[in-house]
């Protein structure tokens, strides 16, 4: 371990060093902005290595000036708001030259952008002087801040955030004392919870921890309050507290909530027992969940409502991710007294939660426990099962010879019985022609003989032999079906529940640790000089033996009980490019939860599948001829999903195909997509849309568009000719992107194409992208281009774009030549929103030339952002706009009180 911590700070150190020497000629604005532009926009874990270092040694080494102009151009040129590194060089620029930082935050009027900049600029002012951060706040809070009154109604998080940032630092200088400041906060009921959040991320022990659980719970004023009393803040304080001390936890909670309490309302105290109660079970399951559930139950009183809750968490911590401890828990749950809160559980197992995996097995082993069960509480399970589901996924069937049923209830008279019961509290009797059908069949894949009317192909399609032949039909696995339908939920990989034991290194494992630890700052680090010393996991992944990966792997998801994480993902990105077919050996055997190990195998896929299509797309029909695959989850209908507790998708791994070719060759890639199965080629077409990188590509994507628009279809996946939406809705991204990339291109292609150019015509016409990607290089014919083919809504889209991107002559002079125009009021309305909060007497102005409706409704705006200002001011202003005592300035009043309202409730 000390060998790698030695080895990792020394390329870390030459990374900065190489960094200085790239940073020793001179960068200008242009550079840096192009290298915070390519930090933000990279996807793959060697992109991410090589833009985020770059951009992160240019902020810690560029001067003052060239900060200020790369953040300046940020703003008036991308467009775009937040960036994790345009906020690490507002913080860089405010630790070199706080009055520089400062003064530009000042010429700042967007308020979204001016919130992310502010965050930067005050976090850094509250680590070394939280009281001057706490006196900027005071000023947000003024009145008569034009933020005050704009983010009233926009809910911007810029106070609290900065509120975050100075508890933080009181609680660093004085500990728990830091808590007396809650009562000293000059708007305590705005500032108490915010300050209070900066207190947990400042805490370090169980004692802190403790104390601020007792401070969150207390009836001391002002209260902390929780967003719609939201768990966040009582958790996370105690899953911290019962990681480092779980007795010392338990022992609070029992105090603070003593077991049996009744309750006979939910206050606001009153609500912490649950979560209290359910954060230390969380981290105490993880080891030991039988004595975690035994404690969790003898914590509720006789008439507690939580208690229906606690007891299906506590079973499901019992069986565990793969449902392999389903004996022991349905054991446990035979020996609780709660026998309605026991019955819902094992019916919901049956219904919905086994369904994971290892479910054929599962509601096997439930049917023929419930047989030990009196019969009264197998047919509520039973009911109750059928009763809650969705009629098209129903687990079994109320028929004499469903097996769940026959294991279930053995003696023939009794389930006769039973089923008749069942059916008429059903109100649903089952059909007759059903009787015959098994619970458990072989269920195929999509590739399996369909109707002829839905698998025939146009005669003019030549991909319809190649679909053909591409898979052969064969049955997948064991499935529960839903005989009704047909349908059935799709496993995707077949993962046997069986995996290979594997002891692990303790050095592996605290390597395990210190990467994710590492990784964590890669993307949590607001200081540049920390995200730097971050990317050492990700050299490290990138670096690393094949061989050595596995068992890093291995302890990092065991620590997580097998939950993944981005530090995962981007380890077995890594492994993917180097060698992929390794990394899919090992997910299937590696010692985890079958689940897991489900979700490892597609993001290998996925991955592996962007940078070897061929090779992944061969690997992949190999799995489905040995069953080891459904098909049937890569197909674009949603079937790729893979369980209800499983958190990815099949169907990535197609889209990865369709970037894996686009990314060698996009034109080409155009070729291979209808070479995929039917039901696959929506998705590939849809990646191939954003991920085109040549006009010739771009273009050749629209003419297959048009050309699937003009056919005839006969049947829905002919109709859609591969493509996820309705065709022409389909080009949406198309447009858009290829606009990106040449703006003329696209607009030559649509003046080539007239009918797409007809207002109205289609879902989407493109002509808005093209205007917009043209504009930023060339305003005045990109103007003058939309004005020819939208002069509807031309005026205000166009004055719009002026206005925000501050070319105040141009809009103005636009506004003069069109007073006819039947958008110049809605163009008035746009000038008095744009000065409503920087100069309300220009906006008053315009407001002023307005007529009919809009008349109303602007001013009825101005008025209510102006009298936070100037009261008097924003009177005068409304008494002539809108007459006292007429029908129009009744109904200006209410809408001002509806804004009030609004702002009000925004604000509790």
């Amino acid at each position: 371990m000390k060998a790698f911590v030695i080895s990792s700070r020394t390329l870390c150190l030459a990374a900065l060093f190489l960094g200085l020497l790239r940073m020793s000629h001179a960068v200008d604005r242009r550079e840096l902005f192009q290298w915070l532009e390519e930090a933000q926009e990279a996807q793959n874990v060697a992109d991410k290595l090589r833009t985020h270092s770059r951009a992160l040694e240019a902020i810690l080494h560029a001067d003052a000036d060239l900060l200020a102009a790369a953040l300046d151009a940020w703003f008036k040129e991308d467009g775009r708001l937040y960036s994790p590194f345009v906020k690490m060089t507002w913080a860089r620029l405010t630790q070199l030259d706080e009055a520089r930082a400062l003064t530009m935050l000042e010429q700042i009027h967007q308020v979204d952008y001016f919130a992310e900049s502010a965050r930067a600029v005050h976090g850094v002012i509250a680590q070394k002087d939280p009281e001057r951060a706490y006196a900027a706040v005071q000023e947000l809070y003024n009145p008569k801040s034009w933020f005050y009154r704009v983010t009233l109604q926009s809910r911007s998080y810029l106070p609290e955030a900065i509120l975050h940032d100075v508890g933080a630092t009181w609680f660093r200088l004085e500990r728990t004392k830091a808590l007396h400041r809650l009562q000293s906060l000059s708007r305590p009921d705005d500032m108490a919870t915010a300050v209070f959040e900066g207190f947990m991320t400042a805490a370090t022990t169980v004692d802190e921890r403790l104390a601020l659980l007792d401070r969150l719970i207390g009836r001391e004023t002002p209260q902390i309050h929780e967003n719609h009393k939201s768990s966040d803040l009582c958790n996370d304080l105690v899953e911290a507290a019962a990681q480092e001390n779980l007795a010392q936890t338990r022992t609070w909670i029992e105090r603070r909530f003593p077991p049996g309490q009744k309750r006979a309302s939910y206050d606001h105290r009153d609500w912490y027992i649950t979560h209290a109660r359910h954060a230390l079970f969380n981290i105490w399951a993880a080891v030991e969940p039988l004595a975690a559930a035994d404690w969790l139950m003898a914590q509720h009183g006789p008439d507690d409502p939580d208690a229906g809750q606690s007891l299906a968490m506590c079973a499901r911590a019992i069986t565990g991710r793969d449902y392999n401890g389903i004996a022991i828990a349905l054991d446990w749950l035979k020996a609780q007294t709660r026998r309605e809160d026991v019955i819902a559980t094992i019916a919901d197992w049956l219904d919905y939660a086994a369904r994971d995996t290892n479910e054929l097995s599962s509601r096997v082993v439930i049917a023929r426990w419930m047989v030990t069960l009196p019969m009264s509480e197998r047919e509520a399970i039973l009911t109750k099962a059928l009763k809650d589901c969705y009629s098209d996924n129903k687990p079994f069937r109320a028929l004499i010879d469903d097996p769940l049923m026959t294991l279930a209830l053995p003696e023939l008279e009794t389930r006769s019985q039973v089923i008749k019961r069942m059916q008429s509290v059903l109100a649903e009797p089952e059909p007759s022609s059903l009787a015959k059908e098994p619970l458990l069949t072989p269920v195929t894949s999509a590739t399996q003989e369909e109707p002829s009317d839905t698998k025939k192909q146009p005669t003019t399609e030549p991909i319809a032999e190649k679909n053909a032949t591409l898979f052969e039909p064969a049955p997948f696995s064991y499935e529960v079906v839903a005989h009704d339908t047909g349908t059935w939920m799709s496993n995707g990989f077949d993962v046997p529940a069986e995996h290979d034991k594997q002891v692990l290194d303790p050095k592996v494992v605290e390597l395990s640790r210190e990467l994710s630890q590492q990784h964590h700052l890669t993307k949590k680090a607001d200081d540049p000089a920390e995200r730097l010393a971050g990317l050492r996991a990700m050299r490290w992944m990138l670096e690393a033996d094949p061989a050595r990966l596995g068992p890093v792997l291995l302890a990092h998801l065991q620590a997580k009980q097998g939950e993944m994480s981005s530090f995962a993902n981007d380890l077995i990105a890594c492994w993917s490019l180097r060698d992929w077919r390794s990394c899919e050996q090992f997910a299937w055997r590696a010692d985890l939860p079958a689940s897991t190990r489900r979700n490892m195998l597609i993001q290998q896929f996925q991955e592996a599948a962007q940078h070897f299509p061929d090779a992944v797309l061969q690997r992949l029909r190999e799995l489905i001829k040995t069953h080891q695959l459904s098909q049937d989850a890569l197909n674009a209908d949603g079937g790729g999903q893979a369980g209800p507790n499983l958190s990815y998708f099949c169907e990535s791994i197609t889209a990865g195909l369709a970037k894996g070719w686009t990314r060698q060759d996009d034109v080409a890639a155009l070729s291979k997509i209808p070479t995929l199965p039917l039901k696959w080629q929506p998705l590939a077409y849809e990646a191939f849309s954003t991920e085109f990188t040549t006009v010739k590509a771009g273009l050749a994507m629209l003419d297959f568009i048009v050309e699937c628009d003009a056919r005839q279809p006969l049947t829905k996946e002919e109709k859609y000719c591969g493509l996820k939406w309705a065709n022409w809705h389909a080009a949406q991204p198309v447009i858009r992107r290829l606009a990106d990339i040449a703006p003329l291109s696209a607009k030559a292609w649509l003046e080539a194409n007239p009918e797409r150019l007809h207002e109205g015509r289609e879902i989407y016409d493109g002509v808005r992208n093209v205007y917009t990607a043209w504009r930023m290089q060339d305003a005045q014919a990109a103007d003058a281009w939309y004005w020819q083919h939208r002069p509807k809504d031309a005026m205000s889209t166009i004055i719009n774009y002026a206005l925000y991107q501050g070319d105040l002559d141009y809009a103005t002079t636009l506004l003069k030549q069109h007073r006819d125009h039947p958008e110049y009021q809605m163009a008035l309305a746009s000038y008095a929103h744009h000065w409503r909060e920087i100069n309300p007497q220009e906006a008053a102005r315009y407001v002023l030339q307005m007529k009919g409706k809009q008349r109303l409704q602007s001013a009825a705006d101005l008025a209510h952002s102006w009298k936070r200002l100037d009261a008097k001011a924003a009177s005068d202003f409304l008494d002539q706009a809108v007459p006292t005592d007429t029908p129009e300035r009744l109904e200006v009043d209410e809408e001002i009180k509806r804004l009030d309202s609004y702002a009000w409730d925004t604000r509790k």
